[in-house]
């Protein structure tokens, strides 16, 4: 059966989930399910079920008899056989011919039933892998979402600096108006709103590019209106890296990807493909049957009988005599169409069997060429799971890192704080220069930054190692 998908077709949003139409704000759910039913990828991949599906219907159809009818017609020239009377003649001749045979395959070392559980490991197979590729697809849009938050979240913090710049600006030049400060003062305050001013319109650059992202990833038409929900993100606390040890999130992954289990049904198509080339050393016993019927335009029949003389001449007595000797002569005329069909028409039915002898090593090639294919199958079954492996082992270490890179961040952002909020007391009493006051400010603004990022990057990582646990993705 195949797999349901575990974890992305259920994403949940906290709060509420937003109707799907209009110009209302897209979720995370809308943006995955919109990708499912419209991406190129997953067209692509339900070309390849169908193209499964069809192949197995082909191989169950072998099963049944064939049925074929033919039809002929011509000329004959020269010194020629009457296909009607089997004699030569040298008269041009026309006819026709039709013809139906029927065949059904008894026994050929169990090949068909081996193709059919091929074709459904096939089918199974390619649904395993459209599932794949949607949930690599399903992981890259929840990847470019939460970039989008991350870089909205940027582009406020830039905001609120560059507000609390302005601010600043303004509160100087009053106090240098009073003369509570020098000019000079005023400089390092425009170049800390310039700075602020380069940021904001740098967090909004980066905005539009994460948006170009999700928008390129959905495939949607340029110019078409677009916009997120955007939900309240917390860090998950269902989830401690630190407490995670690779091998039981890799144990986990095996019967969570769909790709592991569509290597196996690889395997087992190739061990079928073993089976049907060995079939080919074996006999082949089947039923054949024939109806047939022809014309030819010189074909005749009889239409009564006529009397013809014959002159014989003979000796009696020493005399020649001719004496006549009359016979009956039938009289022949075109024989009608349908009645040769009728009179032609023959049938034969038959026992075939083929015993393979030599046929230059092709059969035991084939199951030479098959074996590999079985080996190849399993290694590349083998490097999935690898791969899987270094993939598990990397999310568990990237989130492991991530948060310490997190900790270190709030850390920072504490301190960043606490010495900001020290500074902007001291600089209102005048006990800190301008300069120094940026530059605590410029500290926090970099704490904060760097913040939000070890943020997002670590609720990512925790998102891939749920992704490779089973667990629904949700953004809390």
């Amino acid at each position: 059966m195949r797999r349901q998908l575990h974890f992305l077709v259920t994403i949940l949003l906290v709060g509420f989930a937003l109707p799907l139409f209009g110009q209302e704000p897209w979720s995370l759910v809308k943006c995955v399910e919109y990708a499912r039913e419209n991406s190129l990828i997953m067209q692509q991949a339900e070309l390849g079920i169908q193209r499964a599906e069809v192949n197995l219907q082909r191989q169950k159809n072998s099963r049944l008899p064939s049925l074929n009818a033919s039809a002929n017609g011509g000329a004959q020239f020269g010194r020629t056989i009457d296909p009607t009377t089997n004699s030569f003649n040298n008269q041009t001749i026309y006819f026709n011919s039709f013809g139906v045979n029927a065949g059904a395959i008894i026994y050929n070392g169990g090949r068909i039933n081996h193709a059919i559980e091929q074709g459904k490991y096939d089918l199974e197979a390619s649904k395993l892998d459209a599932d794949a590729a949607f949930n690599s697809m399903a992981l890259s849009i929840a990847s470019a979402y939460l970039q989008i938050l991350l870089s909205q979240e940027q582009v406020e913090n830039a905001s609120r600096q560059l507000e609390q710049s302005q601010a600043l600006l303004d509160q100087t030049e009053k106090l240098v108006q009073a003369g509570a400060l020098a000019p000079n003062e005023r400089l390092t305050i425009d170049a800390q709103v310039a700075l602020n001013e380069q940021n904001l319109i740098q967090a909004e650059n980066a905005l539009e590019s994460s948006y170009l992202i999700l928008r390129q990833l959905l495939e949607l038409a340029p110019g078409e209106s677009f916009d997120i929900v955007r939900p309240a993100v917390t860090i998950p606390v269902t989830t401690n890296p630190d407490e995670l040890a690779w091998q039981e999130v890799y144990a986990a992954a095996l019967g969570t990807q769909p790709q592991i289990e569509a290597g196996e049904m690889r395997k087992s198509s190739a061990e079928e493909s073993y089976y049907q080339a060995r079939s080919l050393a074996l006999p082949t016993v089947s039923v054949f049957g024939n109806l047939n019927s022809n014309w030819s335009n010189l074909a005749k029949s009889v239409d009564g009988y006529g009397t013809d003389y014959i002159d014989l001449n003979v000796i009696f007595n020493g005399v020649p005599q001719t004496i006549q000797i009359a016979q009956q002569v039938p009289n022949l005329v075109n024989n009608p169409y349908f009645n040769q069909l009728n009179e032609n028409f023959g049938q034969s039915v038959g026992l075939n069997l083929s015993v393979p002898l030599y046929n230059g090593s092709r059969a035991h090639l084939t199951q030479q060429e098959v074996e590999i294919g079985v080996l190849s199958a399993k290694v590349a079954n083998d490097q999935t799971k690898q791969q899987l492996q270094s993939d598990v082992q990397r999310a568990v270490n990237d989130a492991q890192a991530a948060k310490r890179s997190f900790d270190a961040a709030q850390r920072a952002l504490n301190a960043a704080q606490a010495s900001f909020e020290n500074a902007e007391k001291r600089f209102q009493i005048g006990a800190l220069n301008t300069y120094e006051f940026t530059v605590a400010k410029t500290n926090l603004d970099s704490a904060q930054l760097s913040f939000t990022q070890a943020k997002y990057q670590y609720i990512f990582t925790l998102k891939v190692i749920d992704f490779y646990l089973g667990r629904p993705l949700e953004l809390e």
